[in-house]
């Protein structure tokens, strides 16, 4: 439990903290459970209506809010007053990573998606308040989920554990001399060829598959769909097994926990 108001004071964007601008956080948001993505359709001669889910783990969006303050819109930078609002306002931009204090343990994706509106407080008072929404994916992701698991194929298949509440989708880099597959849960990939490649990446979210890092010239970026078949792998909450078959040589699994 937070004794201290530095422990509960901020949130942070893309990894910066607010308090780096001189934002101090007077309310946190609410933990919120994102809902089912729903329809309900009404039925002739019954009564209520019919609740038709979209699909399995669908959900809808949800916007977190905090409320800050700020002790003056300038501050001093050799010798020069700037402003510190300007700064705000550059940084709050785009998509991104929210984490906040009273939920310190993972973090958000999202979006800055309202105007910032900084008020007065109090006339002549420098202190200006003001509130900062974000629209996020609903699923809170576990900082224990970005630990990579490294699998040789001598500990296939390994026994994982999925402390989230839903299931999730990994990054996986594979290594591998020919064709083979990987199994999670009840999801099963066919790896076609490790040919002129020293590692395939699999993205089971964007559900993409790939070598090389973007933007770096040494390992460029190549996209590598042909080189796999089958379902993009899913990790089920509680207890499951990932295995290794055939020329598939070993795994490093970022399992990418998460909660909704």
């Amino acid at each position: 439990m937070a004794t201290k108001l530095s422990e509960v004071d901020w949130f942070e964007w893309n990894g910066v903290r607010c308090t780096e601008y001189g934002m101090h956080v007077l309310g946190q948001p609410s933990i919120i459970s994102a809902a089912e993505r729903v329809s309900n359709e009404e039925i002739p001669g019954r009564s209520g209506s019919l609740t038709l889910l979209e699909g399995d783990n669908i959900f809808d969006d949800i916007t977190l809010a905090v409320t800050c303050v700020i002790d003056s819109p300038y501050e001093t930078a050799e010798g020069e007053s700037v402003s510190r609002i300007a700064k705000i306002c550059g940084w709050l931009r785009g998509n991104g990573e929210i984490k906040f204090a009273n939920r310190p343990d993972g973090y958000y994706k999202g979006r800055m998606s309202s105007q910032i509106s900084f008020d007065k407080i109090v006339s002549g008072d420098p202190h200006m308040v003001f509130q900062v929404q974000f629209r996020c994916q609903p699923f809170f992701y576990l900082d224990s989920g970005e630990t990579a698991i490294t699998i040789p194929i001598a500990d296939s298949p390994k026994q994982l554990t999925n402390p989230g509440n839903t299931p999730s989708l990994p990054v996986i880099k594979l290594t591998g001399t020919g064709e083979g597959t990987i199994m999670a849960g009840g999801s099963t990939m066919l790896i076609n060829s490790f040919e002129d490649i020293e590692y395939l990446m699999l993205d089971c979210e964007a559900k993409i598959a790939y070598t090389g890092v973007p933007g770096d010239t040494s390992d460029p970026l190549k996209l590598l769909g042909t080189r796999v078949t089958g379902e993009w792998l899913t990790i089920p909450t509680g207890t499951s097994f990932f295995t290794m078959t055939g020329g598939v040589t070993s795994a490093v699994l970022t399992p990418r926990w998460r909660c909704v």
